[in-house]
Order: structure tokens, then C-alpha cells, then sequence
């Protein structure tokens, strides 16, 4: 994600490096796909705005009747004493707006790759290859810029049980973040994004919190960077404990519609993985 929401050029928003409802449905969101392949050249309401390659959320929506697509590759590793554990996974992000400020999300790793090395013997490696679960989500823009003051938008999310036996989490586990995003001059930006999510594992249901701040400068008119620490999760040892790393990226509009971008993250606890990479592309339409 970049920081967006700005009068600027800077995509600072913040998605997870995965160390990271209404009537409309899973099947309506395929629906608004299948209309921009066969409708490509309707007309867009607004330029592009990604919530990646950041864990900030942009505090703005992708505007009525236009859908968003944010795809990307991701890769991270672990080291702990006796292991090696290398991930590659495939973050997608659907974002349907059905209002001006107002927009349904679909968001998953999608497909994930997991290697383990046993260093303590050898050597020897196990994967395990699946499918993770669904995020279904809305996001609300409920306050605009009044110059001064932030830009706010919040975020309610719930993860479905619905991956493969290996990379499912237990139950459906709701969550809340609210977003602000600052415009510091003409060229920089800040976006903050605290949070609440009700887990659960073997021991029950525990909530865990949510911390984010990202610095964005807007470097020319296409090409943006960000700094970011997040604390993904925050919680007892025993639930997990703190997953928190610094990102640094970039981005880059090749023209009002399409972002490229890429994302460096390094973990901060010894919960989190030791260093992520992340390539994305993302795309907005009008139907």
C-alpha cells in the first residue's frame, strides 16, 4: 500500500509483506471482473490509489463503479535454531466501490509455498503447498482533508476459514483498523493506522492489536518512496507475540491507471520473519 489520499504523488500505502457482508458477494466481485475484460475501455472517475506495497491503508476508495486489483509476488524467510523456513506467496487485493466513499474488499495470499530445512540434520527439506484464506472486508472514507487535519477512512475485515489444511486459521476472526493519512507540503506524507483483531487459536479467542506509521515522499510526478514500521500483530508470548518489522519501497505509476511497485521489510521481534521482498502490480477500472 502506499500513503494516498494526498493532493500529491505519493503512493505510500501499507500491505502486508505476510509476515505477513452485503448482497455482494465472492460471485458478484468475479461478476465486476468479468465486466472489465469484456468492457476494457469504459472510462475511469479517478487516477489510481493502492493500498501495497505498505501495511498502511490509504485512507481513500477506489470511487463508485470502478473496480481495483492489486496483485503482487512475495516472498519471506525465518531462521530460528534447527530451521530455515522460506515462504513465497501470491497477495491479491479486489476492491469494488459502490459508493463514492464507500468500497467491498477481497483480499488473500492466494497461493503459498512453504519450505522448511531441517539445518540440525543435515539438511533435509519438507514443503508444504496450498491455498490461504479469504479476507472479506468494506472500507469507509468517512472524512476528507480539511487542509490542516488528516484524511480518515475505517476498515472492517473478517478472515474465512477457507485455505488449505496447512495455512488455515481457526474460525472466522473479525477485525477493525482505522486510518489517517496527513499531507505535509507538496510532496510528503504520513499515514497512521491503529487496529484490533479477535483471533483465535488451540487456547480460544484473544484479541491482538494493530500499530502502523508510514513516511511517503513523492519524488517526481510518477515515481514515489516510503519508510514504514508496523507491529502486524501484538500479543501475549504465549498467543503469538509481537510480529512487527521496518519496510522500505517504491512505487511507480506508468500512467493514471497502472502501478508498479517493490517493497523491502525486515523483522523486528523473534516472532517476525527475519526479511521479506515483495513486486506488485495493480490496475483500476471503470465499468
Amino acid at each position: 500500500m502506499l500513503i494516498r489520499g494526498f493532493n500529491i504523488p505519493t503512493n505510500v500505502s501499507i500491505r502486508r509483506l505476510s509476515w505477513v457482508e452485503s448482497s455482494f458477494t465472492v460471485s458478484g466481485m468475479v461478476g465486476a471482473v468479468v465486466v472489465v475484460v469484456l468492457f476494457p475501455g469504459v472510462a475511469h472517475a479517478q487516477s489510481i490509489g493502492t493500498d501495497r506495497p505498505d501495511f498502511v491503508e490509504s485512507s481513500s476508495t477506489v470511487g463508485a463503479r470502478n473496480l481495483q486489483v492489486e496483485g503482487a509476488v512475495a516472498f519471506d524467510h525465518s531462521s530460528v535454531p534447527g530451521l530455515d523456513v522460506d515462504n513465497i506467496m501470491t497477495p491479491l487485493l479486489l476492491r469494488v466501490g459502490i459508493a463514492d466513499s464507500w468500497e467491498l474488499r477481497l483480499e488473500s495470499n492466494w497461493f503459498i509455498s512453504s519450505g522448511m530445512t531441517d539445518t540440525a540434520t543435515g539438511g533435509e527439506k519438507l514443503s508444504k503447498i496450498g491455498m490461504s484464506d479469504l479476507d472479506l472486508g468494506v472500507k469507509w472514507a468517512f472524512h476528507a482533508s480539511d487542509g490542516a487535519g488528516p484524511s480518515m477512512a475505517s476498515l472492517v475485515h473478517v478472515a474465512l476459514p477457507t485455505g488449505s489444511d496447512d495455512f488455515r486459521g481457526k474460525g472466522m476472526r473479525p477485525s477493525l483498523r482505522v486510518t489517517m493519512e496527513w499531507a505535509l507540503g507538496r510532496t510528503w506524507g504520513i499515514g497512521v493506522m491503529p487496529g484490533i483483531l479477535y483471533d483465535r487459536d488451540d487456547l480460544g479467542s484473544f484479541a491482538s492489536g494493530i500499530a502502523a506509521l508510514a513516511v511517503g515522499k513523492g519524488l517526481t510526478e510518477r515515481l514515489s518512496t516510503f519508510a514504514e514500521v508496523a507491529f502486524e500483530q501484538v500479543s501475549e508470548k504465549q498467543r503469538g507475540g509481537n510480529v512487527a518489522f521496518v519496510a522500505f519501497g517504491t512505487t511507480l505509476l506508468l500512467n493514471d491507471y497502472w502501478q508498479l511497485d517493490t517493497a523491502v521489510a525486515v523483522g523486528l521481534t523473534d516472532q517476525s520473519p527475519d526479511h521479506g521482498l515483495t513486486f506488485g502490480l495493480s490496475g483500476l477500472f471503470g465499468w
